[in-house]
């Protein structure tokens, strides 16, 4: 697979960087926000051809940067969700946002890989 650049929305300082490491050894470029507000700003200043997004952030949530997402110029993207989130009502929800994959918070990195390749047609 080619290099891509993908675009990592989450609260948590750790698993941002731990995201990172993971894409990072993958041979990908990452772009870091910390909720879902600065990931929209990110998304109108930097190109991403992906987006990976925890549930749970001030200010945008996940479901909300997906919506977002879905709903804008930037339809085109695949969003992937990393949460810890177990209610099936908000986990539907965010699938119905557009999400094209969920993964809990220990994400396996080879699962992360096969999600990537697939989602970006390669």
């Amino acid at each position: 697979m080619e290099r891509i650049r993908i675009l990592i929305a989450d609260d948590n300082a750790s698993d941002r960087m731990l995201l990172s490491r993971i894409i990072n050894k993958q041979g990908h470029d990452v772009v870091e926000a910390e909720n879902g507000k600065q990931a929209i700003d990110v998304l109108s200043t930097e190109r991403v051809d992906f987006v990976v997004t925890d549930y749970n952030m001030p200010e945008k949530n996940g479901r909300e940067l997906a919506e977002y997402i879905s709903n804008s110029e930037y339809s085109y993207l695949p969003v992937l969700m990393v949460t810890s989130e177990e209610d099936g009502g908000k986990l539907n929800a965010v699938r119905q946002a557009g999400v094209c994959a969920l993964f809990d918070k220990t994400i396996d990195p080879n699962s992360l890989h096969n999600t990537l390749t697939s989602a970006l047609g390669h």
